[in-house]
């Protein structure tokens, strides 16, 4: 199946620009398959990163493909506070629902979170596989009956959810309600 060449033919556009001639005689005219590939790997603000860093350090040659990547890799991951894990949410709201009906083994745990997998398009093609919480097993315990909890359940019940959220200790950021994305399977 043919790539998508375009953000690559972008890039060599650039690179074109910033070096001239000499980009042009070590590289060629056109975007080889394997800078296609790294590319279509990289974020859009990855690839500006990489840039910005290149046209400070690379100033008289053309970068290789390794140090055009690493340039894009060494870009800083934003620290985000995205609050508590949806795990930690589930955990606090069958804690706060459900926890008197519990049996001491039940509540002891170990409880199982049901996971769903499926692509998520807005990340790097080498990176879109991926993994999402959904919902919480409590296997029964002899007359004590099994709990399942699943996230939407906790989400719908608005006024319970919210007082989990808020039992999470200060400072820890204001949690956001997570949101179910749209998995390509």
């Amino acid at each position: 199946m043919p790539s998508d060449n375009r953000r690559a033919k972008l890039l060599w556009k650039r690179f074109t620009q910033t070096y001239g001639a000499r980009f042009l005689e070590q590289f060629g005219k056109e975007p080889p398959e394997v800078w296609i590939e790294a590319v279509e790997n990289l974020r859009d603000e990855q690839i500006a990163f990489g840039l910005r860093k290149l046209t400070r350090e690379h100033v008289q040659h053309p970068p290789s493909l390794g140090a055009f990547q690493q340039a894009c890799n060494d870009m800083p991951q934003p620290v985000v506070d995205s609050g508590p894990t949806l795990q930690a949410q589930l955990c606090a709201y069958v804690t706060l629902t459900r926890y008197a009906r519990l049996s001491a083994n039940q509540q002891r745990g170990p409880w199982t979170y049901l996971h769903r997998e499926g692509i998520d398009p807005t990340q790097p093609k080498h990176s879109q596989r991926t993994a999402m919480c959904v919902g919480l097993v409590i296997e029964a315990d002899g007359d004590f009956p099994g709990h399942r909890v699943m996230l939407e359940d906790m989400q719908a019940d608005t006024d319970n959810y919210n007082r989990a959220l808020q039992s999470f200790k200060p400072g820890h950021g204001a949690p956001k309600r997570p949101s179910l994305p749209d998995f390509r399977a």
